[in-house]
């Protein structure tokens, strides 16, 4: 089932795509998607990216000269760094400077990404910082940082404080993979980063709605993928 052409009919996603609420592997560590927490403020079930759509993103990031050393990437909703950091591990030795920074509201999540961040062989020599709040508010997110140890056992929060918007300003790539609605919400201020020059990646879903449509910077849709991106003329 393609999402791309009824995404403006949507008014429950999880009517039209059945699959979503499917619950995740069982783990004592990932919210099952049955039980959704929507009252404190989860805009997006966590669903892995797959490892075969990451390589993709890679490849085509790479053939068309998308990320440089210079780049700092952004993961909206990064659940567990399975998106950020599958695709900086694909894109092997062109992303081995760039920045990467991830935010979810999830801390039992950016915990998952905080022990990869420090245990994986790739991932722990990249600049990584992650943030635990809420992607579509106003409100300050807070930096997390794995304890100084060399078996991590949990994450510390720290004072560092930060904006949604100033992490987006700083970023040059931004990735997300969040279901219609919470993009909705997102659309004015990713239209504002694209007209910035940046490239936005969403991972299945479409970055329209029924009062905004970012269509005209679309430059691909592949299978698991969109990328958008300011053309040069403009």
């Amino acid at each position: 089932m393609e999402p791309i052409n009824s995404v403006e009919s949507v008014d429950d996603p999880y009517l039209l795509y059945p699959e979503l609420a499917i619950a995740t592997p069982p783990t004592s560590r990932i919210r099952r998607l049955v039980a959704y927490d929507w009252a404190n403020g989860f805009v997006s079930p966590f669903r892995e990216t797959p490892t075969d759509v990451c390589t993709s993103l890679a490849e085509y990031l790479r053939l068309h000269s998308l990320v440089s050393a210079r780049d700092s990437l952004l993961d909206l909703g990064c659940g567990n760094g399975a998106l950020l950091f599958g695709v900086v591990k694909a894109l092997g030795p062109v992303a081995t400077s760039c920045s990467l920074v991830g935010l979810d509201l999830d801390l039992t999540l950016v915990e998952e990404a905080a022990k990869t961040a420090t245990g994986d062989a790739i991932i722990r020599n990249q600049r990584v910082q992650l943030f635990v709040g809420d992607i579509v508010s106003r409100n300050p997110v807070s930096q997390v940082h794995p304890r100084l140890r060399s078996n991590i056992d949990g994450i510390s929060m720290v004072s560092t404080t930060t904006t949604v918007d100033t992490l987006l300003d700083d970023a040059s790539v931004i990735l997300l993979y969040l279901l219609p609605e919470a993009i909705g919400k997102l659309l004015p201020s990713l239209r504002h980063q694209i007209h910035l020059g940046k490239l936005v990646v969403s991972i299945k879903w479409p970055l329209t709605s029924p009062d905004l449509d970012l269509s005209e910077f679309l430059c691909t849709h592949q299978d698991g993928y969109l990328v958008y991106r300011r053309s040069i003329k403009a």
